[in-house]
């Protein structure tokens, strides 16, 4: 996996990663999203954007995103996400909604 640095809006930085893991059907996008910006903001916590970039800029090590968002880990996040839903919906049901 190469990561390279871009410029972003309103000079943010913008890191791109080449070679994501994609979706093998027509309806997992979100799923992958959700999984790779999880797994990316694990890593800059956790490593807090290690020294290494261009010009001494932070720099993540992406190169475990392939072995770890694979089809198998988007089912078993959808399976987490489901049953939190069907929690929170049968809370919300028995006058326990969710507070705002």
């Amino acid at each position: 996996m190469v990561a390279g640095e871009e410029g972003g809006r309103e000079g943010g930085k913008v890191e791109a990663v080449r070679g994501c893991p994609q979706q093998e059907n027509g309806y997992d996008c979100g799923m992958y999203v959700l999984s790779m910006t999880k797994y990316l903001a694990h890593l800059y916590v956790t490593e807090g954007g290690k020294e290494g970039g261009k010009e001494g800029e932070p720099k993540l090590d992406t190169t475990g995103l392939v072995a770890r968002v694979t089809p198998d880990a988007i089912d078993e996040a959808r399976r987490r996400i489901r049953l939190k839903v069907q929690q929170l919906a049968a809370g919300a049901g028995a006058g326990g909604g969710a507070s705002r």
